[in-house]
């Protein structure tokens, strides 16, 4: 007996995530990081919410290619990743999506760690640190006169910027702005 038509082909769901796996393997090897992280051309997915690119969709990609190489390599590229594009000038919208990978690696560390996706405990380098202080104060003193927000606006974004460190502190009880004890540790592998 053979399977209805319908289960022998793949479901348009398994199609997408099929993609979406090795989608930063891809950008990596077409040098198109950037696009990768920000959305861009063929890496964008739309979340519902906003209209904006959904990161997590991107991050998943990223569990993927742990999956595939090794969380310590994973959490290599992208720290080395988040470093080059916190160097560029971004948008309160592009700040705020390279916020949410930090914000994603955390939170899967530090609160889902029971299923052991990651391993390695990430402690935000100095680089990063002073690299997101220097967007902050850009953009501190770009909003610094604030009365309205209108929705999906720059400001809009601004505010929940402000509003995103304070939930990874919460969450995970790391200031990812202060000054760490030993800046020659960057992560600790559990594993050892």
């Amino acid at each position: 007996m053979t399977k209805p038509e319908i289960l022998q082909e793949k479901s348009e769901y398994e199609i997408f995530w099929n993609k979406v796996d090795g989608s930063y393997e891809v950008a990596k090897n077409k040098k198109q990081i950037i696009d990768f992280y920000l959305g861009r051309n063929s890496y964008f997915h739309r979340n519902s919410d906003f209209g904006t690119h959904d990161t997590t969709v991107s991050f998943y990609s990223l569990k993927a290619y742990s999956k595939k190489y090794g969380n310590e390599q994973m959490l290599k590229s992208l720290k080395s990743d988040i470093t080059n594009i916190l160097g560029n000038d971004l948008t309160v919208l592009e700040f705020v999506m390279m916020l949410n990978y930090i914000w994603m690696y955390l939170v899967n560390f530090y609160e889902n760690n029971s299923r052991k996706e990651f391993e390695i405990e990430w402690r935000v380098e100095k680089e990063i640190r002073i690299l997101l202080k220097h967007h902050i104060e850009k953009f501190d003193n770009e909003f610094s006169n604030l009365l309205e927000v209108e929705y999906l606006s720059e400001e809009y974004f601004y505010v929940n910027l402000k509003k995103k460190l304070e939930i990874i502190k919460n969450r995970t009880g790391i200031d990812i702005l202060e000054e760490t004890g030993n800046n020659d540790i960057d992560y600790i592998d559990l594993k050892k």
